[in-house]
């Protein structure tokens, strides 16, 4: 068991690589420079499925958060129960559903939206998010 981490900021994979040391996960951790769609289509490559994946992409880039999802859905990078968790501006509107990806829970906190996602079918009730984008 891995985790995979992908970020372009040299100070952030800095951060983020010390706190996978001082936790004493580095034998257990792969940390990439690199975007996320790199990331994930290395991913894919590999034929690595996910059960966790947590995205905080800048929030100016809407449209490469929906890519992303898409790509995360269509190449199977997500495991069959897996949890996708994304964090947005809230003003972004996220899909319910997109491709084989469910939206299953979304929390707004001051400025931000958390979505949980998940390859596994809910059912919705009273929901306003859109079926897709």
């Amino acid at each position: 068991e891995l985790a995979y981490f992908f970020d372009l900021s040299s100070e952030s994979i800095a951060i983020t690589k010390k706190n996978i040391k001082l936790l004493g996960y580095d034998h257990r951790s792969r940390v990439f420079n690199q975007s996320a769609r790199s990331g994930l289509e290395m991913l894919a490559h590999n034929k690595v499925q996910c059960d966790i994946i947590f995205m905080d992409p800048p929030y100016c880039q809407v449209d490469e958060i929906y890519q992303l999802l898409e790509m995360i859905s269509e190449k199977e990078i997500l495991a069959v129960h897996g949890k996708l968790v994304i964090e947005t501006e809230k003003s972004v509107i996220m899909p319910l559903v997109k491709n084989k990806l469910t939206c299953y829970k979304s929390k707004k906190y001051g400025i931000t939206t958390i979505s949980y996602y998940s390859r596994e079918n809910y059912e919705f009730e009273n929901c306003s998010l859109p079926r897709e984008l």
